[in-house]
C-alpha cells in the first residue's frame, strides 16, 4: 500500500476514534425508590380511578380509561384502571411473566413505592415499532395499572412518557372520578 493509502486510512480511523469518544453516552432513565408526588393544577385525573398524572401535550384525546394522541404518523397512548376485587400482591408475582412472549420481551425491571404502596415498572419492546412502560402498583385491597406505549425511535418521547408516569399521584382519600 502506498504512503498517501496509509495516511488516508489513519486520518479516517483517527477521526472515527474522536468522533465515537466525544459523543455524548444516552442518559438512563431511572424511576427514584420511592415516589410521593402530591398533585398540583398539571395534574390531569384519571378517569374512574384516584390516581392524577401529567401528561404530554399530545396525550390530547381522553376516552374511558385511556389518553391517545400522536405527533405525525406516531400513536402514543396511556392505558389505566383501578380494580378493588383484586390485589397487587396477586398481581405483582406474574406481572414480568405477561410480557416475556415470542413478540415482546421485558428490556427493564424496577420495583419502588408510590405514595407509600409497593410498585413494579417494567420496561417492555413490544415491536419492531413500539415499546412502553407498564406500571402496577397498589396493596392488599386494591390494585392500579398504567401501560404507556409509544414508537421506539424517539427517545425524546420515550422521555417524556417516563416522565409522565414518574408524575403519578394516588390519593387513597379522593373521590373517583366517574366523569
Amino acid at each position: 500500500m502506498n504512503t498517501m493509502k496509509k495516511i488516508t486510512i489513519l486520518i479516517i480511523w483517527i477521526s472515527f476514534v474522536l468522533l465515537t469518544a466525544c459523543r455524548q453516552p444516552e442518559k438512563q432513565l431511572v424511576f427514584p425508590q420511592t415516589l410521593n408526588n402530591k398533585k398540583t393544577s398539571a395534574h390531569t385525573e384519571m378517569q374512574g380511578t384516584r390516581m392524577s398524572m401529567v401528561l404530554p401535550y399530545y396525550l390530547d384525546n381522553p376516552m374511558e380509561n385511556a389518553f391517545a394522541g400522536g405527533i405525525g404518523d406516531d400513536i402514543m397512548g396511556i392505558v389505566f384502571y383501578e380494580n378493588h376485587s383484586k390485589n397487587y400482591y396477586e398481581m405483582e408475582s406474574n406481572f414480568r411473566t405477561e410480557f416475556e412472549t415470542a413478540y415482546q420481551s421485558v428490556v427493564e425491571e424496577t420495583h419502588l413505592t408510590i405514595n407509600g404502596f409497593p410498585a413494579m415498572v417494567v420496561y417492555v419492546h413490544h415491536d419492531e415499532k413500539e415499546d412502553g412502560y407498564h406500571l402496577l402498583f397498589g396493596d392488599s385491597t386494591f390494585v392500579a395499572y398504567i401501560m404507556t406505549v409509544h414508537p421506539n425511535n424517539s427517545q425524546t418521547i420515550k422521555k417524556e412518557m417516563f416522565e409522565s408516569l414518574a408524575s403519578i399521584c394516588y390519593d387513597r382519600e379522593a373521590e373517583v372520578n366517574v366523569e
